[in-house]
This record gives C-alpha cells, structure tokens and sequence, in this order.
C-alpha cells in the first residue's frame, strides 16, 4: 500500500469494520475517521430483517468492545 500511496481505511482497526459499514448508521462519519463509534444498524434496512432479528434496530453498538494494540 506504501508503494502505491494507498491510505490504509481508518476503520479497519474497528471489530464491526467489513460488510456491516454497508448498513451502518455513521458510516461516513466512520470512514473519514471522525468517530470512534461502532455498528449501528441503519432503520432504513429494518423491512429487510425478519421480526425474529429486529431487536439488533436496539443495538446502540456498546457490547462490542474495541481491540486493544498488542505492543
């Protein structure tokens, strides 16, 4: 990526960063890197989950821990 001069995408140090930041609520606050915010799914998907899975529309993102940098 150096060669290239690819800026690495600042949420990939995130543990909900990959197909999730398709559905997620602060996605482009997310990718510029202005929150430290994680997954919160977008209401605009809820007619797309079954009534089994709605209660993740609660989801505020507080259960998923951020990874500590071994070092």
């Amino acid at each position: 990526m150096e060669k290239t001069g690819i800026e690495q995408d600042p949420r990939v140090i995130k543990p909900c960063f990959g197909y999730a930041c398709y559905y997620c609520r602060h996605a482009g606050a997310c990718a510029a890197g202005d929150t430290d915010l994680l997954y919160i799914p977008r209401q605009e998907i809820r007619e797309l989950v079954a009534k089994e899975a709605a209660y993740i529309f609660d989801f505020d993102g507080s259960s998923i821990e951020t990874p500590t940098q071994a070092g």
